[in-house]
């Protein structure tokens, strides 16, 4: 027999209330009717809306079903949060299952640090169990207000677009995100005035996790300036939101005029476009391409930004290695994203790099070994004399690996400093005729060596 909760208490019915009022306006409820995949970690956030939607689904007779999902990363504490989302799923006779996911095999196969890769195996495995139960359309997540400052700032501090400070969506489907109007403080109090217990992640206290640094160091001295950022951050969420999706309603446009030639557009057509709208048409373009590929990967800001500006360049032609495989190509006026190289076309500004030996233009080769957590490179060049060799920990690489030669304002960390790659070359005394030539290896976060330099630093704690 189930414990009888108070759920009339006046702030989990305030909490209750601001989640149905924010869940109609945003289109959420019209998601529910559909039903329901709940992702319950066992934390206050997704305890909360389990009982929320509990409630709701009894009321509108929609399918409801509680999953979660087992990372396997801390040990007996993680056997604890699945036994308790079990036992609380049994209490209010709510469905449930439990995932068992690998993140070390991720991190290994695609580099990733610990955080990404947990978050990778998380939605893919929600994914998958959405598509094995036809009797519900959507997952909600418990993403809440501070979640989203956190995010927004994250965002901010990577340099993302106008996408990426706009935060985390109410409705991006498959997933929902009710509680995006409450702050963590809020929930917290609306569980306790109703008794309703909850566990905690013991990694929250680490702040060599990126979040937790902004959750535990950053936000707390927001509070100085505004005593609720989570308000400001949705005011600013929602407005922004509004101006991105004019900006896509125009790029949808654009994109339906491209002139097409073969496979692929005008060049000539997507550098007259304003640069805003030119970047938005290519991550149209890599969409496209990316479900003919059947991929789950996005292309990075960094990847869109150097493609516009090559486009805007004038160069006749030009070849960039890209997320899924894939290369970005301008060849005779057309521009077009492609699994291989046109047999005449060289990859002038980068190359994927894998295990094995690579011939680069400008006399370079680069040997690349992979040796159980690390991976081995060795730059050399018969015309210039040079072997270099260097060793660099896999936890720190970030996706696939790419080499390029120096472009404008290139820089990257190590030391505890970033320094400027023109700086390094002029101290290191690096002849000029080398240095146009010079291979620089790179990840999805940057700059990952320089031959004669070290590598770059990790830059955060796994």
């Amino acid at each position: 027999m189930s414990r009888r909760l108070d759920y009339s208490a006046k702030r989990f019915a305030e909490a209750e209330k601001k989640v149905l009022s924010y869940s109609s306006a945003t289109g959420i409820s019209e998601c529910l009717s559909g039903g329901v995949l709940l992702a319950l970690s066992g934390g206050a956030d997704s305890v909360f809306l389990l009982h929320i939607l509990n409630r709701l689904a009894r009321k509108k007779n929609f399918s409801l079903l509680a999953v979660h999902v087992n990372h396997h990363l801390r040990g007996a504490e993680a056997t604890r949060d699945a036994d308790f989302c079990r036992a609380l799923c049994m209490e209010l006779g709510v469905r449930y299952e439990c995932l068992d996911v690998d993140v070390d095999a991720e991190k290994k196969n695609r580099k990733l640090g610990t955080e990404e890769a947990a978050r990778r195996v998380r939605y893919r495995a929600l994914r998958a169990a959405l598509a094995e139960h036809s009797e519900l359309s959507c997952i909600a997540t418990a993403h809440h207000a501070t979640d989203q400052v956190e995010t927004v700032m994250f965002q901010m501090l990577r340099g993302g677009g106008l996408h990426a400070i706009c935060g985390m969506a109410p409705v991006r489907m498959p997933i929902i995100r009710p509680l995006l109007c409450l702050s963590r403080k809020e929930i917290e109090e609306a569980l306790s005035v109703v008794g309703c217990a909850y566990v905690t992640d013991s990694t929250n206290a680490d702040i060599g996790y990126t979040r937790n640094y902004l959750r535990r160091e950053i936000l707390p001295r927001l509070l100085r300036v505004n005593r609720e950022p989570e308000r400001a951050v949705l005011r600013m969420s929602e407005a922004l939101s509004h101006d991105a999706s004019l900006l896509d309603e125009l790029a949808r446009s654009a994109r339906a005029c491209a002139p097409l030639r073969g496979d692929g557009v005008d060049a000539a057509y997507l550098s007259s476009l304003h640069e805003a709208l030119r970047r938005r048409v290519l991550i149209l373009l890599y969409e496209e391409q990316r479900e003919k590929e059947a991929s789950h990967i996005a292309i990075e800001h960094t990847h869109i930004v150097n493609i516009s500006r090559l486009l805007q360049s004038g160069r006749a032609s030009f070849s960039l290695a890209v997320p899924n495989r894939l290369y970005a190509v301008l060849c005779d006026g057309v521009f077009l994203f492609r699994r291989s190289l046109p047999e005449d076309t060289l990859p002038s500004e980068s190359i994927a790099i894998s295990e094995g030996r690579h011939s680069l233009p400008g006399g370079f080769f680069l040997d690349v070994r992979y040796e159980a957590s690390e991976i081995f490179v060795r730059c050399f060049s018969f015309l210039h004399k040079i072997d270099i060799t260097t060793a660099i920990s896999s936890d720190i690489i970030n996706g696939d690996m790419y080499v390029r030669t120096r472009m404008p304002h290139d820089a990257y960390r190590f030391r505890a400093h970033t320094h400027s790659l023109k700086k390094l070359y002029n101290e290191a005394k690096i002849p000029l005729a080398i240095r146009p030539h010079l291979p620089i290896l790179c990840d999805r976060e940057g700059i990952l060596w320089v031959p004669f330099f070290p590598v770059r630093e990790k830059a955060c704690k796994d």
